[in-house]
């Protein structure tokens, strides 16, 4: 009789079945760690971060290039720049925090960061109107508000997805998360504000500015 089956008849289930439980999930683990995803999140944090970056500025490149919106002519530079300062901005701020390895105290900023996604977007929105040229819209306000809100929430879904992928932690902390999807609410508000030509406070709030705070919810509901 060797030493492991005189283990497991004095204390079944003891040390030497818990160092086989640990050893198949760590094979596990490693039979995990392969493909995109596993490359992805290996990668160096500075990196992943520039791929979060790219990913949701070029998303909203893309729409601006393929797609922008029609009122360019009447729209004032100033709240254009308005615009991307403040969204710009606090996406920049917000993405590296996504990026963060598991070794890294969860940030002080985190829930500043989130709040901040959520609320810039509405203060923005219920600004007076930029303009009042080409309102007479032919779309009723609510297939235009849901054209927009689908619009918005599609754009803004590949910078959840990216953030997913470089996540190094499974499954993804909570606070990550919900900051992951406000920061998908922000690209998403960054292209309609390069496609969408109303500028009506109403719309601007319950289409676009919102859009943020039912992902965070979606996301927070599914955690649950």
């Amino acid at each position: 009789m060797d030493l492991k089956d005189l283990t497991d008849q004095v204390a079944p289930g003891g040390p030497a079945t818990d160092a086989d439980a640990l050893f198949d999930q760590l094979e596990a683990d490693l039979a995990r760690e392969q493909g995109l995803r596993a490359r992805l999140r290996s990668l160096p944090a500075p990196v992943r971060t520039a791929l979060l970056l790219l990913g949701a500025f070029g998303v909203v490149a893309l729409v601006a290039l393929v797609r922008p919106r029609m009122d360019l002519d009447h729209y004032p530079m100033g709240r254009l720049l308005l615009f991307a300062v403040l969204i710009g901005g606090l996406t920049a701020f917000v993405v590296p925090l996504l990026s963060r390895g598991p070794h890294q105290a969860p940030p002080r900023t985190g829930p500043w960061a989130l709040g901040l996604s959520l609320a810039v977007p509405v203060a923005l929105a219920v600004l007076p109107a930029a303009h009042t040229a080409g309102h007479d819209l032919t779309l009723p306000f609510a297939l235009s508000a849901l054209a927009c809100f689908a619009f918005g929430t599609v754009t803004g879904l590949p910078a959840l997805l990216l953030a997913w992928l470089v996540e190094r932690q499974d499954p993804q902390p909570i606070a990550r998360a919900l900051l992951a999807a406000a920061t998908a609410g922000l690209v998403g508000n960054m292209a309609l504000q390069a496609h969408c030509p109303i500028t009506t406070p109403l719309h601007l709030l319950v289409s676009h500015a919102v859009i943020g705070a039912v992902l965070v919810a979606l996301v927070w509901l599914r955690r649950r």
